[in-house]
């Protein structure tokens, strides 16, 4: 794929010799054109049965462990450890990559992450070579949580999950929250934002900040224009493959009736959506968002929805950029930048 990207990107460059130039680096163009030429696509159809979402997830990890570096195990650390609260026990994954106190020592902070997936796929074996840069570039241990998948464990069962971690955490140290920096990707955005208001109508402290990366924020997509040609183009996830990822999550009985089955999924979508509940008393916040991805618009939602409760945010819009563009930051420099200015952000705290 290296290879495949230096040719992409020398043609682009050499075609813009003839061409108006663009503002977007032939490097980012190169990679974007390699994920859409990808055969097998990424897509997941509707009513999807249990093998074709497992050559669904089959697919999402042979692109993304291509994409994202590989973890050196002679300098990163990856253990496995348990979280329990209530009788409830997640497992997780402690990562450190290089010179650095454990997680558990008071002096050292460290990055809780949930990662995306549309709630259906990813794992410590598709994101292990992520968070070891992470660990890295921020010189910090990270937590990784392998909450429940759809449709096998439906999306309150994730929710559930990553509130068993934080609140055995706060168990474990009452001040643990004063070292803890959030970040996830995509869906893991939405996991976020549901965990710290659900932290917060607990009466529990939050973390010191938020970096989310193209959350999703509104997942009944009411307020989304749709537009056939505009979808098509977008890079990894369109409008009707988040929709179809959101109908495993749900996991609802397809036996019912029409009218039965989508009163029910009415009411999970508000039963779910973080945009229906409170956002006060939310910890500083740092997004990151494409302009040509399906979730700009969360982004504003969410922006506003802080703003409005007196909270602090940040949302930076990479023009013309895709979905959770920063973590692609072995293939160009608007992803390299980006993790540079998370960088800054992190080291205020």
């Amino acid at each position: 794929m290296d290879l495949m990207h230096r040719l992409l990107t020398a043609r682009i460059e050499f075609l813009s010799f003839f061409q108006q130039s663009s503002n977007i680096s032939s490097q980012y163009q190169a990679f974007e054109e390699i994920i859409q030429l990808h055969d097998p696509p990424f897509y997941l159809y509707k009513n999807s049965n249990t093998i074709e979402l497992n050559q669904f997830r089959s697919t999402a990890k042979q692109i993304f462990k291509s994409l994202y570096p590989q973890s050196n195990i002679q300098t990163c650390q990856i253990k496995p450890i348990k979280f329990t609260h209530n009788g409830r026990t997640v497992l997780s994954y402690s990562i450190q990559n290089s010179d650095m106190h454990d997680w558990t020592d008071p002096s050292q902070k460290f990055l809780l992450y949930i990662h995306g997936g549309g709630f259906v796929y990813g794992d410590i074996d598709i994101y292990s070579g992520y968070e070891c840069y992470l660990s890295r570039k921020y010189h910090m241990p990270v937590i990784h949580i392998e909450y429940g998948l759809s449709p096998q464990y439906n999306v309150y069962w994730a929710i559930d999950d990553v509130v068993t971690v934080y609140m055995s955490m706060l168990k474990f140290d009452p001040y643990i929250h004063q070292r803890i920096i959030g970040m996830s990707d995509s869906s893991g955005g939405l996991l976020w934002l549901r965990l710290i208001q659900i932290i917060v109508e607990r009466k529990q402290s939050v973390p010191l900040a938020l970096v989310l990366l193209s959350p999703w924020v509104d997942i009944s997509f009411n307020n989304i224009e749709y537009d056939n040609v505009t979808d098509q183009k977008r890079t990894l996830f369109s409008l009707q493959l988040v929709t179809n990822l959101r109908e495993q999550a749900f996991n609802i009985d397809r036996n019912l009736i029409k009218f039965d089955y989508f009163k029910e999924y009415n009411k999970q979508l508000v039963k779910i959506n973080p945009k229906e509940y409170s956002f006060k008393g939310f910890p500083p916040l740092y997004v990151i968002v494409g302009t040509q991805e399906l979730f700009l618009w969360d982004a504003i939602i969410l922006k506003n929805k802080i703003l409005e409760n007196n909270g602090q945010i940040i949302l930076e819009e990479g023009y013309g950029l895709m979905h959770t563009y920063p973590m692609f930051h072995l293939w160009s420099s608007e992803a390299k930048c980006a993790q540079n200015k998370i960088r800054m952000f992190i080291e205020q705290f």
